[in-house]
């Protein structure tokens, strides 16, 4: 250079009517000419803008001839105050965004172009370039070079690569990545805010509340009254509780429906047990199936043994379900009406009965007929003859019966 004032280093081509300048050998940009006055030939025009080191932007077309590779000048003093207000500019946006900025390392820039940065300064210390038309950049000094270019970030989001939080927000929304690189709002409703403040699970839980039955599945709902169903009781083999109605099929013996069955399955059917209970009464079965290609055992009734009792008037409960019971009736006269000891779950199957009694005169004959037995009582019709007279009812001998049923 000719003069501190003055960039003339290496040769430039113009064209006439255009704004742009070809350099050759001229690093207009790492020496620090962002404006000024360029002159050539005896004619000077104002510079708009230096694009890079070889190439600068005239605020307005060449005047002059074409020319290739010539000399050229370029008035620095209207480039160093041209250089002074870019970089107040830039500083002021730096402090004013000094909370919101972030660094990002993204390995621009050539070792040689860090080495030029001038002054140098101590390993550690960090160096703002503030070099038109390039964005603010930042610089770490280490042994032997720099570290950076660290680039700011801050205006449109927070965060790796200027993502983040995107600004402006909006009431009730979250932020969440919709794409690669792209970040979107979802809305955020109440609910969804009283669950995000809960401190576990169970807090969780509690604020949601109880499940609404209808929202579980058929066979984990409560059992409500008409809910039933009717169905082939093989097909149930997964855990839960079923209520099959009158018509279902595969029940236990006898039992036409209106029942709750309770289903214990492992491995979805290939091992399951199910337990089947009277909607009436108390009794109840159970049976199971076992790898056996869906082949269920019997039904066996598991309903409570009410055991025995050995009086006059008594019952023995077996473990089948049979019920036999036994009694000794009141002398009474005409037909009357004999009760069980203990009422049959189910149903009275037979009921016999004899005259009970040690002095029967030689010359007399009692039938007994017991009629109209039900799973509580039976009637008993005692008619007597004896020589000579008629068909009577008779008020005296009591009567032996027994009864079976289950």
């Amino acid at each position: 250079m000719t003069s501190p004032t003055i960039y003339d280093i290496g040769t430039v081509t113009l064209t006439n009517g255009s704004a742009e300048v070809s350099g050759d050998g001229t690093a207009w940009a790492i020496n620090g000419v962002v404006g000024g006055v360029f002159s050539c030939g005896g004619m000077s025009v104002p510079i708009a803008s230096v694009d890079d080191d070889e190439t600068l932007t005239l605020a307005y077309p060449w005047p002059g001839s074409n020319a290739s590779d010539v000399a050229y000048a370029i008035s620095l003093i209207s480039s160093q105050a041209a250089d002074t207000i870019w970089a107040n500019r830039h500083w002021s946006r730096v402090v004013g965004q000094a909370l919101l900025a972030a660094l990002r390392p993204d390995a621009s820039g050539t070792l040689a172009e860090r080495d030029a940065l001038n002054p140098q300064l101590a390993n550690g210390q960090w160096f703002a370039r503030a070099e038109p038309p390039h964005d603010l950049e930042f610089y770490r000094k280490v042994p032997g070079g720099w570290h950076g270019p660290f680039a700011t970030r801050g205006v449109g989001g927070v965060g790796e690569g200027g993502l983040g939080i995107p600004s402006p927000g909006a009431a009730n929304k979250m932020p969440y990545y919709s794409a690669a690189d792209t970040i979107s709002l979802a809305d955020l409703t109440p609910f969804a805010r009283t669950l995000l403040d809960d401190a576990n699970g169970a807090a969780m839980y509690a604020t949601m509340g109880q499940i609404p039955n209808g929202q579980l599945p058929p066979r984990i709902r409560a059992s409500l009254a008409g809910a039933g169903t009717t169905a082939d009781a093989n097909t149930l083999n997964e855990t839960g509780w079923y209520f099959l109605l009158s018509g279902s099929t595969n029940l236990p013996n006898g039992i036409a429906g209106n029942l709750y069955i309770q289903v214990i399955s492992q491995n979805l059917g290939t091992a399951c047990k199910q337990i089947a209970y009277s909607h009436d009464t108390h009794r109840s079965w159970t049976r199971c199936t076992w790898y056996a290609g869906g082949v269920w055992t019997p039904w066996v009734e598991t309903t409570a043994n009410p055991g025995s009792s050995l009086a006059a008037s008594g019952y023995q409960a077996l473990p089948s379900g049979l019920l036999v019971q036994w009694g000794v009736s009141a002398v009474a006269s005409g037909d009357y009406t004999q009760a069980f000891p203990l009422a049959f779950p189910t149903a009275c199957r037979c009921v016999v009965g004899s005259v009970s009694y040690a002095s029967l005169p030689a010359n007399a004959a009692i039938g007994v007929s017991i009629d109209t037995f039900t799973t509580t009582n039976f009637t008993v019709r005692k008619r007597v003859v004896t020589a000579g007279s008629v068909i009577t009812n008779t008020t005296a001998y009591p009567v032996a019966w027994f009864a079976v049923g289950h």
